[in-house]
């Protein structure tokens, strides 16, 4: 039941905030400004591509010593996001991990029904949340990439679960329980 996620679980449940970034110096302040505004309790930890050659890196020393006590830089050098997230794991102590990419944003409500479910339902490993545009219909790609996004949620989501009894992860914007991964 959606309703009866309070958001104050996001201030009570032990939350590490991972964000991947690749080139992302142009956005990165921003966002992640707003996310630890939206999570004020949350644990934050970026990792930035050590190949990324935009000012990345230099955003990120400049919020890390705004937020000394909230934002760990970890930078990944596998050369992948994958092998980055796998590199980065075993320093996460959270029960829970809400992974992110660099562009964007949460809302305090969706990641308390995602932790609201997470403590509802022990075998659960991950819940995906839902990607949305800001402006959807700002541009035509933003439009087909609103519609692409419903028809996978939709459509592709329920058949891959009903058919192959296999869950969606979109690689971002999902809370996983720690100890499964």
């Amino acid at each position: 039941d959606r309703t009866s996620a309070p958001t104050s679980l996001t201030a009570k449940i032990p939350l590490t905030v991972v964000v991947t970034a690749m080139n992302e110096a142009d956005v990165l302040r921003e966002t992640l400004q707003d996310n630890l505004t939206e999570l004020p309790n949350g644990e934050f930890l970026i990792v930035p591509a050590a190949a990324s050659d935009d000012g990345t890196h230099t955003v990120l020393a400049n919020i890390a010593s705004e937020f000394p006590d909230r934002v760990r830089i970890e930078a990944g050098d596998t050369g992948s996001k994958a092998g980055d997230l796998n590199q980065i794991w075993s320093l996460i102590d959270t029960p829970f991990v809400l992974i992110l990419d660099a562009d964007e944003r949460v809302n305090r409500d969706s990641v308390a029904h995602g932790l609201q479910t997470m403590l509802s339902n022990p075998e659960a490993g991950i819940v995906q949340g839902r990607k949305v545009a800001t402006h959807p219909s700002s541009t035509t790609l933003s439009a087909f990439v609103t519609i692409e996004r419903q028809h996978s949620t939709w459509i592709d989501h329920p058949f891959m679960d009903s058919a192959f009894h296999a869950g969606h992860f979109a690689g971002s914007s999902a809370i996983l329980r720690r100890q499964v991964v």
